[in-house]
């Protein structure tokens, strides 16, 4: 029973500002290594003379990179609570995007890639993620279709304009503006953020019904040892429909986008065309993100994704018809970047109805690792596939195979209940 006096909402003033903070992390890892495919790399190739599907496949690297940044700074998170991780791994991304931005030798600009993916496996996945599940155990969905806004902000802000901005005030110059912008946004971080809701005096998810003893529960968590080993987690069902289900999916996803240039200018279309379909598309994103948040609150997690997988395949058959029709590339590319962020909705949503905010830390390292190798390997298709219409065609039968794995998995929750 509620003995709190106090009011409650999980979108209160500290819940708000923690939100914006989730988001603009999210926003920061997007744009360098994955986000970076369609203009920003070709811009950089062009400055010094490098073949730009090679930087794409190194991209797509980084972005695998993301995997063995999950796992370790997740140890970090487990261990040491997603505070500390967020800050480590914000304050060596600030300084590889120096690092990126000034180098002219190519062996050390995709070190810069693959230690910039390494870190954002930090504060956009483990980390980034366990404040989520801490904050928000029953109310995330809602709040991700809010904060995964920040990832859908990168085709509006750093695609279109990042090749612009190398033009005024050249590249070393951008990346040391945005790595101090980073290290500040770390520094706050570290500064005002907290672990969990409880430690700043509030309760998970706003609610007042969680009010029994706020101190109790700090110590538990801080003191809590998850029964889900990395072999335990390895062995429950659940970690491969929703890690390599949703992580196909995933694949697609970062595919698409990572290719939509080439793509529709190997189809005819003009570059400016494809900048202005990739500002549009941002704007969708923000609206379909929170879309996609409302649908995971209103009729669950699992709905959510057949809905999400089920409106992916259509476009995706759409797309194959790029090239016989303009409206069918402003229909099928808008609706896809609309719905872009969804994985990172609905992947963490997913391991948080089946484990709970208890043991998400130590299952998070394990599920997000296995769904962060297809987005990597999304990045590294673009530069493989030669033909992206092959690509596509193979994209359709991997999200066919997701949704599949995704139905036949329970998603009721075996995790410690709060």
């Amino acid at each position: 029973m509620n003995t709190d006096s106090r009011k409650s909402s999980w979108h209160g003033p500290k819940q708000t500002g923690m939100m914006i903070y989730l988001g603009f992390l999210m926003l920061i890892a997007s744009c360098v290594v994955g986000g970076s495919t369609n203009t920003v790399l070709p811009a950089i190739s062009e400055v010094f003379g490098w073949d730009v599907q090679f930087l794409r496949s190194m991209a797509g690297v980084g972005t695998v990179m993301v995997v063995f940044g999950n796992f370790v700074f997740g140890t970090v998170t487990k261990l040491k609570g997603p505070k500390l991780a967020n800050f480590i791994g914000l304050m060596i991304f600030a300084i590889f995007m120096i690092v990126y931005g000034w180098t002219s030798n190519l062996t050390v600009f995709v070190i810069s890639i693959l230690v910039l993916g390494f870190c954002s496996g930090s504060f956009n996945c483990s980390s980034n993620m366990a404040l989520h599940a801490n904050w928000w155990p029953t109310k995330k969905g809602i709040v991700l279709g809010f904060t995964t806004i920040g990832i859908v902000i990168m085709d509006l802000v750093w695609q279109p304009f990042a090749p612009n901005w190398f033009k005024a005030i050249g590249i070393g110059w951008t990346m040391t503006i945005f790595a101090i912008i980073v290290a500040l946004v770390a520094i706050i971080g570290m500064i005002f953020t907290k672990n969990t809701p409880e430690e700043a005096g509030e309760f998970p998810d706003g609610d007042a019904e969680h009010a029994e003893d706020i101190k109790a529960v700090v110590e538990a968590m801080k003191h809590y040892k998850s029964p889900f080993t990395i072999r335990k987690v390895l062995a429950t069902p659940a970690t491969w429909g929703i890690g390599v289900g949703m992580g196909l999916m995933r694949m697609v996803n970062l595919a698409f986008v990572a290719s939509i240039v080439p793509r529709l200018l190997a189809c005819g279309y003009s570059y400016q065309l494809t900048v202005i379909l990739l500002m549009v598309g941002g704007v969708a994103g923000v609206f379909g993100s929170a879309l996609i948040g409302i649908l995971d609150q209103k009729l669950g997690t699992k709905k959510a994704i057949y809905i999400y997988a089920v409106i992916f395949i259509i476009s995706m058959i759409l797309a194959l018809f790029h090239a016989q029709s303009l409206t069918v590339v402003w229909v099928s590319s808008v609706v896809i970047m609309a719905i872009c962020g969804g994985t990172a909705n609905l992947i963490p949503s997913a391991i948080i109805c089946k484990f709970g905010r208890w043991d998400f830390p130590a299952v998070s390292r394990v599920v997000q690792s296995l769904s962060e190798l297809g987005a990597g390997a999304g990045i590294m298709l673009t530069g493989l596939f030669h033909n992206y219409q092959h690509m596509y065609y193979f994209g359709i039968v991997c999200l066919i195979v997701g949704l599949i794995m995704v139905a036949f998995t329970k998603f009721d929750l075996i995790g410690k209940v709060d």
